[in-house]
């Protein structure tokens, strides 16, 4: 279409339908914490105030959303033979900006990230950015490292009344993001009893 060289509109276009992927993550959730570090989690972590738990990542991003069911079983299969766990917390650990409570007994986190990454090789963790992820549940994320130094230790002294933090793990979720951008348990991998 040819325009007058005064005529300043920019040209008519058809509209674009923008197709963004969804994605899924295996994770422990822990929504038993929101009262402890929704706090800091809601203003801070992106993810919080879209409806993800608070949570250990064990394998993210996963499949497209929504997760089919045979991925969902080849998730179980590969989760087959292992027992529920107790995921015990008494200290913060800190990334450059962002501040995460450390899981005990993180060898059978790992070994378990492991079986995950070992099922789905083409799926690695954090899109492969980190070789051997540390376990950890984000409480906070800043902008700078000394405004996470900042919040570590206000975490720290809010949190040290109630240290160490206790729960049983019986199963994993599979955690999706649904077209509107939220995040919801889509399903849950029972753990061998």
């Amino acid at each position: 279409m040819l325009r007058p060289v005064c005529d300043t509109r920019p040209p008519v276009t058809e509209p674009q339908t923008v197709t963004a992927t969804r994605k899924s993550a295996l994770d422990i959730c822990l929504p038993e914490l929101c009262p402890l570090v929704d706090r800091w989690r809601l203003p801070t972590v992106p993810g919080a105030s879209l409806g993800v738990p608070p949570h250990i990542t064990l394998l993210y991003p996963w499949r497209a959303a929504p997760v089919g069911q045979q991925d969902l079983d080849e998730a179980a299969a590969a989760l087959a033979g292992v027992p529920p766990l107790t995921v015990t917390f008494r200290r913060l650990g800190r990334f450059p900006t962002a501040v995460y409570l450390v899981p005990e007994p993180e060898d059978v986190l790992r070994r378990l990230i492991r079986r995950l990454v070992a099922a789905f090789p083409d799926t690695p963790p954090y899109g492969g950015q980190f070789a051997d992820p540390t376990p950890h549940l984000t409480v906070a994320k800043a902008a700078t490292e000394v405004e996470a130094a900042r919040l570590e230790d206000e975490i720290a002294r809010h949190l040290a009344p109630h240290l160490p933090l206790v729960y049983p793990v019986r199963a994993l979720a599979v955690e999706e993001e649904g077209a509107d951008g939220r995040w919801s348990t889509r399903s849950v991998i029972r753990l061998a009893a």
